[in-house]
């Protein structure tokens, strides 16, 4: 077990420490599960979920599509960030179908 993240040595996506460095990781696992959002038990978005309304999740979850579709290209790959755009608009129909 790692001794930062608590996961098994090796795992696809420990944290720095012990999974792979961002630069090997493909598109789609940057999109969705970043290393840095999954280095702790559970991911910052399903503790929001738990925590805010559904009427709260939805915005929230609109709201980053809404961001990375503004910001696309910016920062680097603009398929990528469209990519997570789309993760968080399919994540509110994932939210509202429980």
């Amino acid at each position: 077990m790692c001794a930062n993240c608590g996961r098994p040595k090796g795992e696809k996506y420990g944290c720095e420490m012990c999974g792979p460095p961002f630069s090997r990781l493909a598109a789609d696992d940057m999109v969705n599960s970043p290393p840095h959002y999954t280095s702790r038990k559970m991911e910052c978005i399903d503790v929001l979920e738990a925590i805010l309304t559904p009427e709260e999740f939805r915005g929230f979850c609109l709201g980053n599509a809404i961001k990375y579709r503004w910001r696309a290209g910016l920062k680097g790959d603009i398929a990528q960030d469209m990519a997570k755009a789309d993760w968080y608009t399919a994540r509110v129909s994932r939210s509202e179908s429980k």
